[in-house]
């Protein structure tokens, strides 16, 4: 919405707070403007604003129209900017005037930021060189399915594996992953965001090849590790890349989508598996890794790295690009310069004052996500099926624990930018906490019955639905959200490296658990490991409630009955880039 002619960007700059009208002139629609406090009783809503949005739009005079609020955060401290702002520097002085403020700064009028058609281009297909990487990590499990049936390459040479070539395939994937996270943080903020993408592509286009003509085993392990390294280095140049060129309040759904997409290709592989041969399959994810690259070629660079290259010219064409004519290009690309310092962030520098609270938040998170059991459940889902006794055949089990893992991608859709990002977490944890607990207690009962209780048909069929319910709820938060927050709590100067070390310890924590599931069932049991996990989950409720903060641009507000239970502490508003 355009702001009146009368209102020139020196009177919308002066406004720093917005005085709230009398009682007799507040109306449903009109409500003072309450700012977040850190004092204990910040939650409660006077009596007239009660039901209504915690943040509402005021107006300092009735011909004042106010469009729709787009937020910039610097770390603990808030600012907003001014959806009138023309004069880019002012509104640049002002945030850093803000940013080693103890106090918490004022809200001015709104940022208007609309995406382009070029935003939903650059979204799709983002998003669906995701499914690279799912097709690339159930590739090896459909290999070993066909070559029960036929051992005869695309060259017409015979494959065959056995069990230590099989580990030796999977400790290569893991190798190039870990490789490649580690490299690509210094890459992406070296050479960009667009051009590491399209060399991620290379990469798996060549280990597509590779896999489609593998005559022997050793080409095969070739392919694995190339396989590994493609997909570390497209997930984090991709998450970083749509983190900067997508509109704040479209940023969670997208984030989601990239998980959903990795998922998807593991499901199409397994679909696949059922029409046609491993290397025509191969040859299949190739091909569309090449349009993908194609598509990467002529998309936008990120303005952000550009404005830390000092491009600040280009910076502005490019962002022109991804935003609607109508958008205050200009004052959002000083604000982004504002946020970012020119100089080249290090990986010391997430250690450093005043990243390294937001650092040891994700950390801390990481921490309680991987020992909740979420890896558990996704990577070896399908065997704790196979382990009930329901007589799954492997490829019916592995596809049935990916459908509710999708399913649960889905939902988290369509609640994370509506009722936050820690409101998704925590119903994940506690849903996780009863489940474990259930599945404990369904263990120790069929562990210690005198009677052969492991046919139980009636327990059977809980422990299968239990299992289920468990990877639908990793999706909806546990595993899912600690990335969303990640790629938000770290600002564009940094976030390459930021999320380099967030995956990187991701898949080593991932790896351990894997490695400690057998020596914690074999010292507790099978209901010793999933109560672990149960006391793990509830303990992460209370962190994600305390520590961890939400970044929303509307928080959902409960009753007064649950304020005891939620504690509201977000950021407000969003941060920008």
């Amino acid at each position: 919405m355009n702001l009146p002619h009368q209102l020139t960007p020196v009177t919308l700059l002066s406004v720093s707070k917005f005085q709230p009208k009398t009682e007799e002139q507040a109306t449903t629609r009109d409500v003072p403007e309450m700012l977040p406090s850190n004092d204990k009783d910040s939650t409660e809503v006077p009596e007239k604003t009660q039901g209504q949005p915690v943040f509402q739009h005021a107006e300092r005079e009735p011909s004042l129209v106010t469009s729709i609020r787009r937020e910039v955060d610097v770390e603990n401290n808030v600012v907003g900017t001014s959806s009138g702002v023309t004069a880019g520097d002012s509104v640049a002085a002002n945030v850093r005037d803000n940013v080693n403020s103890d106090s918490p700064p004022s809200l001015s009028e709104d940022l208007h930021i609309e995406e382009s058609g070029t935003t939903a281009v650059v979204f799709t297909f983002a998003a669906l060189s995701q499914v690279s990487i799912g097709a690339s990590v159930a590739f090896l499990p459909v290999l070993l399915l066909q070559l029960t049936r036929s051992t005869t390459t695309f060259l017409n040479t015979e494959l065959h594996l056995i069990h230590s070539q099989i580990v030796l395939a999977d400790c290569l994937l893991l190798a190039g992953l870990v490789i490649a996270l580690v490299a690509s943080g210094w890459l992406v903020s070296t050479i960009g965001r667009r051009c590491s993408m399209i060399a991620a592509t290379l990469v798996s286009i060549a280990s597509w090849l590779v896999h489609a003509l593998a005559t022997d085993v050793t080409i095969l392990f070739l392919g694995r590790f190339l396989a590994g390294v493609s997909a570390g280095f497209l997930k984090l140049s991709v998450t970083t890349y749509i983190m900067e060129v997508i509109v704040v309040s479209n940023r969670g759904r997208v984030l989601v989508c990239l998980e959903m997409m990795k998922i998807f290709g593991s499901i199409i592989s397994y679909g696949l598996n059922l029409l046609l041969p491993w290397y025509h399959i191969a040859f299949l994810n190739g091909t569309w890794m090449v349009v993908c690259m194609i598509a990467f070629i002529f998309l936008p660079e990120s303005p952000a790295f550009l404005l830390i290259k000092q491009k600040e010219e280009k910076a502005l064409k490019e962002l022109q690009r991804i935003r609607s004519s109508d958008s205050k290009v200009d004052a959002e690309l000083q604000i982004i310069k504002s946020l970012n310092p020119e100089e080249r962030a290090k990986c010391t520098s997430l250690f450093g004052k005043p990243v390294i609270s937001n650092t040891i938040t994700i950390l801390g998170l990481l921490l309680l996500s991987v020992f909740c059991g979420s890896p558990i459940i996704m990577i070896r889902g399908a065997d704790m099926l196979l382990y009930t006794g329901f007589g799954w055949r492997m490829e019916a089990a592995v596809v049935l624990v990916l459908i509710c893992l999708f399913l649960g991608c889905l939902l988290l859709f369509c609640l994370v930018d509506e009722i936050s990002r820690r409101l998704c977490l925590m119903m994940s944890l506690a849903i996780l906490v009863v489940v474990n607990i259930a599945l404990g207690v369904i263990s120790y009962i069929t562990s210690h019955s005198i009677t052969d209780a492991t046919h139980d048909t009636p327990m059977v069929l809980a422990r299968v639905c239990l299992i289920l319910v468990a990877a639908f709820t990793v999706t909806l938060g546990s595993h899912t959200v600690p990335t969303i927050l990640a790629a938000e709590y770290f600002h564009a100067y940094c976030r390459p490296q930021g999320l380099s070390m967030f995956f990187t310890i991701s898949v080593l924590l991932q790896t351990l658990i894997l490695y400690l599931q057998p020596l914690i069932e074999e010292t507790f049991g099978l209901a010793g490991l999933h109560w672990i996990f149960a006391i793990v989950a509830f303990l992460g409720i209370f962190y994600t409630n305390y520590c961890v903060r939400d970044i929303k641009y509307r928080t959902h507000k409960l009753s007064n009955i649950c304020h005891w239970l939620y504690k509201e502490n977000f950021y407000e508003p969003r941060p920008l880039i």
